[in-house]
């Protein structure tokens, strides 16, 4: 049986497809429950702060029971593809979570709406390294959320918490289901 170039092509192409179709596909379920988990908690924290919730500092506990959570997830995936790289990044974003707390502390952001950004800027910095070396997604999500942060803090700084639940929060969430359901 002899094949032409043009078939060798077509065939090389769909095998092509097939590949980005499943890289996509393990990288939007891979990253869904972590989406999902912080676009909550991201969404959450700033409404129960802009109502001031008390005690003051029970909305902060959203944070470590987040980074609990996070650990779970990571460890309990029993894809072979994913494993080899769950504790890693266990270990970066656990290591992202001490450096915001220490930076914090050496800078000593005056107000909680810099707190709050800060760690949301950090954060995204983590998703477009992330989006560098595996999904190019991570990359426009963590340049918009870094510029819808700055946009809250510095434009609109009287609805900063409703803000940024409805976009921190609110991109996190959307991400979170686009990869999903939506991609191809």
């Amino acid at each position: 049986m002899t094949i032409s170039g043009n078939e060798a092509k077509e065939a090389l192409d769909v095998i092509e497809d097939v590949q980005r179709r499943t890289d996509r596909r393990v990288a939007g379920d891979g990253s869904f429950p972590q989406l999902l988990l912080w676009g909550s908690i991201w969404f959450i924290f700033p409404i129960l702060t802009h109502f001031k919730v008390q005690p003051h500092w029970a909305p902060l506990m959203l944070f470590p029971l987040g980074g609990i959570a996070t650990t779970i997830i990571a460890l309990s995936k029993r894809h072979s593809v994913n494993n080899p790289a769950n504790r890693k990044v266990v270990v970066i974003w656990w290591a992202l979570f001490f450096f915001i707390g220490l930076m914090a502390f050496i800078l000593k952001p005056s107000t909680m709406e810099q707190s709050y950004s800060f760690g949301c800027v950090a954060a995204m910095t983590v998703f477009i390294m992330m989006g560098i070396f595996s999904e190019k997604f991570f990359i426009f999500l963590g340049l918009a959320v870094i510029g819808l942060v700055l946009l809250g803090l510095y434009v609109f700084t009287d609805i900063f918490w409703p803000w940024m639940a409805a976009t921190g929060g609110g991109s996190l969430l959307g991400a979170a289901f686009y990869l999903k359901f939506l991609r191809k």
